[in-house]
């Protein structure tokens, strides 16, 4: 395991990257731009259909909550400074990568027709599990600067992460809004991203 005190914003920028394009690769294959693209963020009927706007706004308020609040309170920057381009940028890419290969997940398990609610959960346990272990075993070792205040991951984990999965996840299987899925993403991971102030690759007081 790398120690952070020889963290590189260099080599973090550089493995994020990789590990993005691997993302967009693999939703340009299982066809999730071209879904964003092609469908409206929302359709008309969806703009009059009530339950569709109180589940939108259920997980609306979950994420700017959970990522604008709460995430936050247990995340520590240890003096970083916030760049307003470079970190913003980070996040977006972060979420789109991110938010691209759920989809991607979604499509793939939704391929062996097990019907929408089965599909649904497999993809909230499969997920969850591969992002607990991607976060601890390499993510926030080698590209997240040190940020985690211990005594609130299970806490972010029990009321930011899992809630925001298997809301959004219910959602997209309902109203498959996939562009309005990843926005969510987006605005979760940005937000994550400024909170902890990530680095830009040539910030060196990071590390030190």
């Amino acid at each position: 395991m790398a120690s952070k005190n020889r963290y590189s914003p260099r080599l973090a920028w550089f493995r994020a990257g990789i590990y993005f394009i691997a993302c967009f690769a693999i939703a340009w294959w299982m066809g999730v731009p071209q879904t964003v693209f092609e469908q409206p963020l929302v359709s008309e009927i969806q703009l009059g259909d009530s339950t569709w706007w109180i589940a939108t706004s259920v997980v609306t308020a979950h994420v700017l909550f959970a990522y604008l609040y709460f995430w936050p309170r247990g995340t520590v920057t240890h003096n970083r400074t916030g760049h307003p381009v470079a970190t913003p940028l980070f996040g977006l890419l972060w979420g789109a990568a991110q938010g691209q290969l759920a989809v991607s997940l979604y499509f793939a398990v939704e391929m062996f027709g097990v019907g929408d609610a089965v599909t649904a959960g497999l993809v909230i346990v499969i997920y969850s599990t591969w992002s607990g272990l991607w976060q601890s075993r390499f993510w926030d070792v080698y590209v997240t600067p040190e940020h985690n205040i211990p005594e609130w991951n299970t806490r972010k984990v029990l009321v930011a992460h899992v809630p925001y999965l298997i809301l959004s996840v219910m959602h997209l299987m309902t109203f498959r809004n996939v562009g309005l899925f990843i926005i969510w993403q987006i605005v979760a991971l940005t937000s994550s991203a400024w909170a902890m102030r990530f680095p830009t690759p040539w910030d060196k007081r990071a590390e030190e």
